[in-house]
Order: C-alpha cells, then structure tokens, then sequence
C-alpha cells in the first residue's frame, strides 16, 4: 500500500511538472493564415503548423484562442508563456519577443483607389495624401507614424479598413497583397479600382513567444519541435494541402519556399490564365 502511495504521488509530480510549463497559444483570425472555419474554429495555415509543433512538446498541446489583434500584442508583450501565431516579424518588434518558426512572406504597400490619383514615390511622402486606414496596433500603424503621417484612422479589423477605401473614408490603407486579394478580390465590381501606389518590403510573419517572464527551455522546446517538423515530409505535405486550398478556394497565388508560404506568384510555375491579380 505504501509502495502504491509513492509511485502514486510520482505520477501526479510528474503530471504536474509536464503541465507546469504549458502555453497559452492566440491568434486574430486574418486570412489567409489564421480565419473561422465555418464549424466557428481557429483555422489556417499558421494554426495548423502551431498544433503539429505542440503535438511533439509534452503538455503543450493547448487550444488556440481567438484574440483581436490589439489585445494579442498586449497579451504577447506583458504575460509569460503566450504564443502568437502570425506575428510580423519587424524591427521594432525584434528584441519584443522570441520568433520561433516563419509562416509565411507577404508583400505590403500601400493602397489607394485609382480614381483618387494618388503618387506616392517614397514613404516621406505619406503625410501629404491625406487620412490612411490601418489596423490598431498593427506594425503598419507605427511605420506611417515613423514616417510622419498625422491622419491615421485607426480600425479593429481589416474588413474595416478597406470598407473605409472603398466607401471614400480614407484616401489611402496600408495593408499587404494578400489581405487585398481575400478581403477585395478582383470579382468584386468596387475592388477593380484598387491599385498598389507603393511597394514597402516583404514582411515575414512568424510564430512568436512572449520574453515577459518566459522561460528560456520552453523556448528552445518550441523551437527545436518546429524545425523537427519541418524537416519532416509531413510538413511539405501538410504544406502542399494548405497551398492548394487558398489556390482552390481564393485563387491566390504562393507556394511553399524554405519551410514558409510566399504569397505571390512562383517564378518556376505558369501563372493560370483565369488568375485574377489583386
């Protein structure tokens, strides 16, 4: 009985310290890479990548929570052991957090409707086209004001932002290709209007880990856990069926390059003829 006692108590110790150092995971649902499926879950690449990760780390297979975006960079700066998925990973956010794997590269720019005629050659020039549209506490937000536009109009989700372009509330939005395509796709009559007026860079998004109190082990547990899955064929397969997904269902144009999605064209691959570019 005694015996029973002790071996008892060990695999309770044991339970406990495998869960101690369990994960709050959140992500915004923003298309492509993280959305509400229509059985109302957190879907996408990016979630799908995270569960295979958490699926190799004992105790860390955790649900992934909804967050807005404001809130995800509140909780992701402030509390220990959070993960956020689709991060951007840029420099100023570079010594904010731990990046432990790359999702996917996007080009951002800048966007305005044709008829609006707006010329923008360096990003200098941005507080001279009146009010832009932009994410609350996006990156985004924090380059245009580095850059010395004082008419940002502020919005919780994207659907707002480019609402706001369309229906005239701002002359301008700054967002990256891919949001433009899912968000107003060509199809869309108001949407043909819509133009690229400058090119910023490629952005990369990443998952990443709060530093506020994280333990560096459960770092390096996430870390050496994504790149064994990476180098894993069920990975590239994984990958493969993601692709072919936003292709089928959104005609977007990426693939899969160096264990992240870039979303534009592949250069070794036909553009389809029925491809619409945003």
């Amino acid at each position: 009985m005694y015996l029973r006692q002790i071996v008892f108590i060990l695999l309770m110790l044991c339970a406990f310290l495998t869960q101690a150092g369990a994960v709050k995971v959140i992500a915004t649902p923003e298309y492509p890479f993280t959305f509400i499926n229509e059985q109302g879950q957190i879907d996408g690449f990016a979630v799908a990548l995270a569960q295979q990760i958490q699926k190799r780390i004992p105790g860390q297979d955790v649900p992934v929570d909804s967050y807005p975006w404001a809130r995800l960079i509140k909780v992701l700066s402030e509390e220990p052991d959070v993960v956020g998925l689709a991060v951007a990973r840029t420099p100023e956010r570079e010594e904010n957090f731990y990046w432990i794997t790359p999702v996917a590269r996007s080009i951002h720019g800048l966007y305005a409707l044709k008829q609006n005629h707006v010329l923008l050659e360096d990003m200098s020039q941005v507080k001279n086209i009146g009010p832009i549209g932009v994410l609350r506490g996006d990156f985004r937000e924090t380059i245009l004001r580095q850059a010395g536009a004082t008419e940002l109009v502020l919005y919780n989700n994207w659907q707002q932002v480019v609402e706001a372009l369309l229906k005239g509330r701002v002359n301008a939005i700054f967002t990256s290709s891919s949001g433009i395509h899912y968000l107003c796709p060509p199809t869309r009559f108001e949407c043909k209007a819509v133009e690229n007026i400058y090119i910023y860079k490629v952005v990369t998004t990443y998952i990443a880990m709060s530093k506020n109190g994280t333990d560096i082990s459960t770092v390096e547990q996430w870390r050496e856990a994504a790149a064994q899955f990476k180098h894993d064929r069920q990975f590239v397969l994984m990958s493969k069926r993601w692709v072919e997904q936003y292709r089928r269902d959104k005609n977007m144009q990426l693939y899969l390059d160096n264990g992240a999605i870039n979303i534009w064209p592949d250069p070794h691959q036909p553009i389809s003829k029925n491809t619409n570019s945003p």
